[in-house]
């Protein structure tokens, strides 16, 4: 009888092990691809010849079906258990974003083409919340990190034996940009891509490293190849990404971990600090594009955000629609008249403005601000001994917003700063959830101890 109770407790530990790694084996591999891992390869597209207008009205049906599987996974993983969707509810207000896009489908010059990019959206936001909300926070980050790590090997890999799909050529059409020619993209479609990538494995591995490997000679693999990489990339905001994300998680980590009235007093010297610095954007900006190398108009960005603005004041209310709306009305605009063709705004805030105008935009942003506060309430209210991991949501979000500045990356569907952004979520929600649950289990226990002095007392009496 015992011997079959212990075959059984070996089997149920056999199965749960195994179920374990299928979800772990299951978030890396969907990361890979929701990250944008391949999708030169897998899309069938030829950076010689571009984007074909069939590929760019339909899509890949290859990519379509992996990432479908991604997304539906991502809905199984988090319906499947009532913890993980009791923290996804909790995070509702991220949902909010990918709504907009699919009511933007009633203005915009493409219906279809939207619907199939909000489809996408979503997935993508329910993808990094379903690693949050099934994982626990140490392991979710784990499980990122690792997972970034492998892509950074394997965009280095893609370099030395498939140079041409790794490297950008000479021979590149418009849309790969053949002035990069000879920097790196890796098993990304672009070098800037690449740069923010490896800066932000670089920041995490530095920051989490022991809990990520415990071998030290694969932590100092990962960082060194991701420092190869963002050479390789010689992207000025991969650079900065990497000073600023590093320094963020050492500082915000170290005021977690504070008592809590000094707390308190960091981050309103931090927020004030941070106000101050403001006033001094445009030199500091001006300051580190002398010492990146880069021109005054940010590779002529200035001058195309010009035209977006102006095409924006048309269309103040409502804007064009979601990703539809610059791909087919305000890009080709303004290639027309300034022949500047970029196939997005390259700063995130004018691309909410483009796709959802004034009103959509004024939601976005609201959701924006919460998340920003709620992590930032996450560190003021969080346990210290959990300061490394409460950290991660306020360092990442901070990034995400700071590199919008630049690059359109604050609504993209399939890509790494809207996953950043549902992880931070989720683990705010999850970590909102286990205050309220030990606030309530206190006021129990208070509750019991005050009813057993009661009796106690009585019976002395």
């Amino acid at each position: 009888m015992q011997l079959s109770e212990s075959n059984f407790a070996r089997g149920v530990s056999s199965n749960s092990r195994l179920s374990v790694l299928f979800v772990h084996v299951f978030l890396t591999v969907g990361f890979l691809i929701i990250t944008g891992a391949f999708t030169l390869q897998l899309s069938g597209i030829d950076p010689h010849v571009g984007v074909t207008e069939s590929l760019r009205e339909n899509g890949s049906m290859v990519m379509q079906i992996l990432l479908g599987v991604s997304y539906l996974g991502a809905v199984v993983l988090v319906v499947g258990s009532r913890d993980a969707l009791n923290v996804a509810a909790r995070a509702w207000p991220i949902l909010i974003l990918p709504i907009l896009a699919f009511v933007s489908i009633s203005w915009s010059p493409d219906g279809y083409m939207t619907l199939r990019k909000s489809i996408a959206f979503l997935g993508t936001i329910l993808f990094g919340l379903s690693m949050a909300a099934r994982l626990p926070p140490a392991d979710c980050i784990r499980l990122l990190v690792r997972a970034m790590t492998l892509e950074t090997v394997l965009s280095v890999i893609w370099v030395i034996v498939f140079p041409y799909y790794g490297v950008h050529q000479e021979t590149d059409s418009a849309i790969f940009e053949s002035i990069h020619h000879g920097l790196w993209r890796g098993v990304l479609a672009h070098r800037v891509e690449l740069g923010f990538f490896s800066a932000l494995t670089f920041s995490l591995l530095v920051f989490y490293g022991p809990i990520v490997f415990h071998s030290r000679m694969l932590r100092y693999c990962g960082i060194g190849l991701s420092v190869v990489c963002l050479l390789g990339a010689q992207s000025g905001l991969g650079f900065v990404t990497a000073a600023i994300a590093t320094s963020l998680l050492f500082l915000i980590s170290w005021i977690a971990r504070s008592n809590m009235h000094g707390r308190f007093v960091l981050i309103i010297m931090v927020l004030l600090s941070a106000i101050i610095l403001s006033f001094f954007a445009s030199i500091i900006f001006t300051v580190l594009l002398e010492f990146l190398g880069k021109q005054p108009d940010i590779t002529g960005r200035t001058v195309f955000w010009h035209y977006v603005i102006s095409l924006i004041a048309e269309r103040p209310l409502f804007g064009y629609g979601y990703f539809a709306g610059f791909a087919l009305t305000v890009g080709p605009m303004i290639d027309g008249v300034a022949h500047i063709h970029l196939v997005n705004t390259h700063n995130g805030y004018l691309e909410a403005l483009v796709a959802f105008g004034y009103v959509g935009s004024a939601i976005c942003f609201a959701v924006l601000i919460w998340l920003l506060w709620n992590a930032i309430l996450m560190i003021a209210k969080g346990s210290a001994a959990l300061g490394k991991i409460n950290a991660f949501p306020l360092s990442m979000l901070v990034i995400v917003f700071l590199a919008s500045l630049v690059e359109a990356m604050l609504i993209k569907e399939n890509h790494i700063s809207v996953v950043l952004m549902a992880m931070s979520a989720g683990l705010i929600a999850r970590e909102s959830r286990a205050q309220i649950v030990s606030g309530v289990y206190g006021n129990r226990m208070r509750k019991q101890r005050s009813y057993a002095t009661r009796n106690v007392t009585n019976l002395r009496t």
